[in-house]
């Protein structure tokens, strides 16, 4: 018999392990509420947490002991870690199908013109590929997490810390933007250049006002994705708020279909609207 132990730092995954461990096997596990030394003792945490009252202190984590018979039990279960691996993977291979795709489908509605609403075929594929490459540094499954943790519970001893939940938040998708920035979006971004045909800018000004944008894009995505998600303290179930908003943000904020193909009433109503600053803004700027 073997004993596994795991700590887990993010709550939210505990189902998701819990799943993975049934479906391999594992058919039970005792879970405990569990801290560290640091953080039981940190001076950040705030003197209103009392040690005595358990309903008011911060909870840390979660520890899972689990009783399997065998080694390749304990191998399988350690293995769900690199699901997530896998997933990164994945996405960058759904990612480059995409790039691809929308390259031959603007191809072929253009139809061997060469401008279309005064831009160039040149500039429309360049914008087409670089918005499904940037697409995974912004913020959309905000939504579903807070959520989760309202439903959960867990969203108590977030609203508890000494830090707004709001800035928690902008933290930690920033975290995630420069992780997809340094994994995902900067080599298929390179890639693409070599093997996509992008029209790049020439001024480094421009490179500069596109980096710009960028993070005022990132802003932008996150809180309307946050206030969205403030929502979930009303409703018992935000998947259908959670599609409403991606289909309504994907296609007001121009990441597949630039404006400039709206009919005039439309595209002037688009333009008033703060989505277009989370992708169109940015990769008009890129393009020129």
């Amino acid at each position: 018999m073997y004993i596994i132990m795991l700590v887990l730092d993010d709550p939210a995954k505990l189902d998701k392990i819990l799943e993975a461990w049934a479906q391999i096997g594992v058919s039970g596990a005792t879970i405990i509420e569990s801290t560290g030394m640091h953080r039981r003792t940190g001076k950040h945490i705030p003197m209103r947490y009392s040690f005595e009252d358990t309903s008011l202190q911060e909870r840390g984590n979660y520890t899972l002991f689990v009783m399997v018979p065998g080694e390749e039990l304990v191998q399988a279960s350690l293995r769900e870690k690199l699901v997530y691996r896998f997933d990164l993977l994945v996405s960058i291979l759904r990612n480059f199908i995409l790039v691809f795709v929308f390259r031959y489908l603007w191809l072929a509605l253009y139809g061997g013109q060469t401008v279309f609403a005064g831009v160039s075929l040149p500039q429309t594929l360049t914008y087409a590929m670089l918005g499904v490459i940037l697409a995974p540094l912004f913020p959309n499954s905000l939504v579903l997490d807070v959520g989760g943790r309202i439903r959960s519970g867990n969203i108590l001893f977030d609203i508890n810390r000494p830090l707004y939940f709001g800035n928690y938040l902008l933290y930690q998708m920033f975290g995630q933007f420069l992780a997809a920035l340094a994994t995902s979006v900067g080599p298929m971004f390179l890639i693409t250049i070599i093997f996509g045909d992008m029209v790049l800018p020439q001024s480094a000004l421009v490179w500069l006002a596109f980096g710009v944008s960028l993070l005022l894009g990132f802003l932008i995505a996150f809180w309307v994705d946050f206030l969205v998600a403030l929502a979930g303290f009303w409703l018992t179930e935000t998947w259908g708020l959670f599609f409403a908003k991606w289909s309504l943000v994907d296609g007001l904020s121009g990441k597949y279909l630039p404006l400039w193909i709206f009919p005039p009433f439309w595209k002037e109503l688009v333009m008033i609207l703060p989505f277009r600053g989370i992708t169109y803004s940015t990769l008009a700027i890129f393009i020129g």
